[in-house]
């Protein structure tokens, strides 16, 4: 597979400047919640049917401020565990490492996309939707075709030469494209995610928590050496 240049992001939905903070940056996940989000996000939710009363209506809402609680923690234990999946991409190299690469870039994407499925996104968010699904289609068609093996020759004796030897390593530049597809498609669910919010101040946090996340990511990926 041909070497491939890393792939130009948009950046996140903007925000208003955040008021003037401590030296020490915040971690990625931390400060989602504000102090009065009960009315931050414009959601119907279904991430924690258990919140809502056993005996309510089908149609009945949990009490005021539960459901973006609901939501808000939803993004931090998402966050949490894309950061711990990033985490262990740490040290390794993108031929040697290639396998271990694969499976944590696919595990973020599967974990982001089963969080998406859980909620019902506002009808003029159907363009971002469309966008995070087509980003999702073209990773996971690649990273089917980087683990794909190649077709079993016809000759017999090339056949068992073959299971005899060390399979061939997957091309560095395979595994790249493959990551920075990945991280493509986690900015396109984030930006998604973003829609769920009234206004840009409303989901400053989110929009500063994902930022830092994806940018750390972009950064580990372009210093993983190729072998």
């Amino acid at each position: 597979m041909p070497a491939t240049t890393p792939h130009a992001t948009s950046a996140m939905p903007a925000s208003p400047k955040p008021d003037p903070k401590p030296a020490t940056p915040p971690r990625p996940v931390a400060s989602l919640l504000g102090e009065d989000d009960d009315d931050d996000v414009l959601i119907d939710s279904k991430l924690f049917p258990a919140a809502k009363s056993p005996t309510a209506d089908a149609t009945a809402h949990a009490t005021p401020g539960a459901t973006p609680h609901a939501w808000q923690f939803g993004l931090i234990t998402l966050l949490a565990k894309l950061e711990s999946l990033r985490l262990q991409c740490a040290g390794c190299h993108y031929s040697p490492d290639a396998d271990h690469l694969l499976d944590r870039i696919e595990a973020m994407v599967l974990s982001t996309e089963e969080f998406s499925r859980l909620h019902d996104f506002p009808d003029a968010s159907m363009d971002t939707q469309m966008n995070a699904l087509a980003k999702a289609g073209a990773f996971y068609a690649t990273i089917n075709d980087t683990r794909r093996p190649a077709p079993a020759s016809r000759s017999l004796f090339k056949s068992m030469l073959s299971k005899m030897s060390a399979p061939e390593p997957v091309p560095g530049a395979a595994v790249r494209e493959c990551l920075y597809l990945g991280i493509e498609t986690l900015h396109a669910h984030f930006s998604l995610f973003t829609e769920m919010y009234r206004s840009s101040l409303k989901a400053r946090n989110w929009v500063d928590a994902a930022s830092s996340f994806l940018a750390d990511f972009k950064q580990m990926a372009r210093a993983i050496p190729e072998g």
